[in-house]
Parts: C-alpha cells; structure tokens; sequence
C-alpha cells in the first residue's frame, strides 16, 4: 500500500526487537513490549516503532492513514518455516494444469493469512514445483522453497530462486556417505542445508545445517550436540498430536540454550493446521515452552530459519510491515485460546491481507 500508515494504540505492542542472532535460554522471553504501542508505515516498510502518542507527534495526519488497534495485542506475522504446501494437493495435481494448481496454492495460503502467518517455508522434490511455489514468492506472502535432492543431477535441476536443500533422511533412504557428498556438493553450489530426521542430526551439524526438523526420535546424546549448534531446531506439535509420538524436547533443548523454532508440518500426514497460534498452544501444553519462548520461535527465530530475519520476523525500523492484530489484551491468552482464531488483521508489507468482519445479530 503506498503513501503512510499509522497503526495506533495498541495496548501491547510485541516489536521481538533485539539480538541479530537466533533467540536462545533467556533471550527467549524478551519479547521487548510496548504498551499503547505504535507502528508508523511507509510503502511497505517500518518507518518507527514506539508509544502511540511519540508517533503520533511525529505523523501527519492530513496525509495519513490511521489504523486503530485499541484494545488489542499487535505483534509481528508469524512465520511458518516448515511446511509440504505441494504433497497437500495431493498426487491429483499432477494431470492440473499450471493455472489450476497455483489456484489451489494460493487457496491454502488463504489459510495461513486468515490464522497471522505472512512468511511460508515449504519443500519442493521436482523443478516443475519450485518453479510454481517461486512464482508466487511474493505474491504477496513470502514463500521461501526447500529443494529435496537424491542424486548430483538433482542438484543440477534446481531453479536459481531456490536458497536451500535438503535430503529424504527422514526415511533413511540414503546413506550418510553418499548424503555427506550430496549435501557438499550442493553447498560447493551456493546451496544453504536443511535436514529432517533424526539420521543425519550430526551430519547436518557438522555440515553447519540451518534447520533441522522432526527431533521426535533423536537420541539425548545427539540433542546435547544440537543444543550446542548453530543450527536451528524446529519443533512440530502438531506432528506428536497427530501420530501420537511421544511429547518433544522443548523444553529440554532451551533449558540447554538451543536455537527452537516452531512449525505447523502441514501436510496431508499432519493434522493439516496452518495456524501457528495452535501449534504455539501444544507447544506450551505438551513441549513445556512459556508463551513468551513460543512466541519468539514462531517469529523471529523462525524467520533466522528461512533466511529473512533481515526483513521478517520483528517490528524494526527498516523492515517489512508484516503485522498482525490479536482479538485479546493480553498476548498470554494465546495458549489458552486453543483452536480460537484471536486474529483481527493480517498485513503483509503495509497491504492488510485478511481483516475480520464484525457479527451480524439478527435483532441489531
């Protein structure tokens, strides 16, 4: 949306400002608040961040949009970092044609705006995918592709919008030596990492992986060396909730200072949820994680995770204006508020995506 923005009011305004690196132990329950909170928005990007009536001085307001959010918590869109947008269509999408298929796609994202999450992270295993989830990078969310590779002229098919790799070791279909050749031969390449399963925890550490997701079966030993890693670790409640695994280590890995991200999995296999709140309500019931650590995995570590922390992920000066507006006073409803979607406004660079419409009685 061009021209200025004032979004006003809020009577928590969670800016996630801080460190430039992954939140870890404490630094995860510093959600840096402000009360009466104000977000001031230009063409898209973050102009100011500070108490309403600061910004209020500094705006003009004959030449200025005001957004009210009075009552409300205002924090950053959420960021989904691991998601299977493509095998939710299913095997069907393969006789649709291209038009149909980026229809549906941009039908699931509905999904994810409607539920505060502006940046997607999702896999691709053919060109053909990558080229149709690139093409919507953008427009409008942010969607940032995986690419899963299984042999060296894999890595040759991969578009050059795709950022990041990664290998089927969740099934153990490869490997360590030859996934160790894979993974640096798609490094040599310009390739970030990313991996999932338990198999290749170590490799992917080794090998300085940015994600690593699915840590349901991972030994303690081998948590002890990812806590201790750069890499960041997804976490997936819905994933436990739905196949009935056993609780994961949330709680564990930040106590051991651990880089923690959250994720929704969604997937014909998983409980098929694009709301990270939910995912962020399990995480605080089965994984032990505080509202506070939650909401810092689902927001700026997670945007560290998909390689956008520069422009996602926190209220700064200079970034996108991805927000959201809660339907609560108090941001510690959130856990609470299980399968209630406390969303009022969705906005992705200064551009409100989804807005919530008042009920209509029948006797008003």
């Amino acid at each position: 949306m061009k021209g200025k923005i004032l979004l006003r009011g809020a009577r928590q305004l969670l800016t996630l400002r801080g460190s430039s690196s992954p939140r870890r132990g404490g630094d995860l329950r510093d959600l840096s608040i402000i009360k009466d909170g104000a977000v001031l928005i230009e063409n898209g990007v973050i102009l100011e961040v500070g108490p309403s009536r600061r910004l209020e001085r500094l705006a003009d307001a004959r030449s200025i949009r005001e957004i009210d959010a009075s009552g409300c918590v205002v924090m950053p869109g959420m960021v989904d970092p691991h998601t299977h947008l493509m095998d939710e269509l299913g095997t069907r999408q393969r006789s649709w044609t291209t038009t149909r298929i980026r229809t549906e796609l941009r039908a699931r994202l509905g999904w994810f705006v409607r539920h505060g999450t502006t940046t997607v992270g999702t896999k691709s295993d053919n060109s053909r995918d990558a080229r149709l989830l690139s093409a919507l990078d953008g427009s409008p969310l942010d969607i940032v592709t995986r690419f899963q590779i299984a042999t060296n002229e894999a890595i040759k098919e991969i578009p050059r919008s795709i950022r990041f790799v990664s290998i089927p070791g969740e099934d153990g279909l490869i490997l360590e030596s030859r996934a160790r050749a894979l993974l640096l031969a798609a490094r040599a390449s310009g390739f970030a990492i990313t991996l999932q399963g338990p198999a290749f925890a170590r490799l992917g550490v080794e090998l300085g992986a940015t994600m690593l997701s699915h840590l349901e079966e991972c030994s303690p030993s081998d948590l002890e060396v990812l806590a201790a890693s750069s890499t960041i670790l997804a976490l997936l409640p819905g994933s436990s909730y739905r196949k009935r695994w056993r609780f994961g280590p949330g709680r564990r890995l930040v106590e051991k200072g651990a880089a923690i991200t959250l994720a929704t999995d969604f997937s014909p296999e998983t409980p098929r949820t694009a709301s990270l709140a939910m995912i962020l309500s399990l995480a605080c019931a089965n994984f032990g994680l505080t509202v506070d650590e939650a909401v810092s995995a689902a927001t700026i570590n997670a945007a560290h995770a998909v390689g956008l922390a520069r422009v996602v992920g926190s209220l700064e000066v200079g970034k996108q204006a991805d927000i959201i507006m809660l339907d609560t006073t108090d941001y510690r409803d959130l856990p609470g508020c299980f399968g209630t979607n406390l969303v009022k406004m969705t906005m992705k660079r200064g551009n409100i995506l989804y807005q919530e419409r008042d009920i209509q009685w029948p006797n008003d």
